[in-house]
């Protein structure tokens, strides 16, 4: 697993083939894959390569999938999915 920050990794993975980064809309109505346990998150990943983390606190005794729709996860999709507009806005 990379030591970089799942935002970054999504806005260098994006810049560098010039791929759209899809609406949160868009975004929402994809698959998402569940990656790793790292650090006490769950890491996930959509179709489109949006990587968000979900804090083990955050979920109590919840059972998450290992495949699932994004907008099951749209809790922690949408403030991830913000921060990452927000930096590619400083960085244009």
């Amino acid at each position: 697993m990379s030591p970089f920050s799942p935002f970054l990794i999504v806005y260098l993975r994006h810049k560098a083939t010039k791929m759209a980064m899809p609406t949160i809309e868009e975004l929402l109505r994809e698959q998402v894959h569940f990656k790793t346990l790292k650090r006490n998150e769950l890491h996930y990943e959509t179709d489109s390569g949006f990587r968000f983390v979900v804090p083990l606190e955050e979920i109590g005794d919840q059972e998450f999938p290992k495949h699932g729709i994004a907008k099951s996860l749209a809790r922690w999709i949408i403030p991830q999915y913000e921060v990452y507009q927000r930096a590619m806005r400083r960085n244009r």
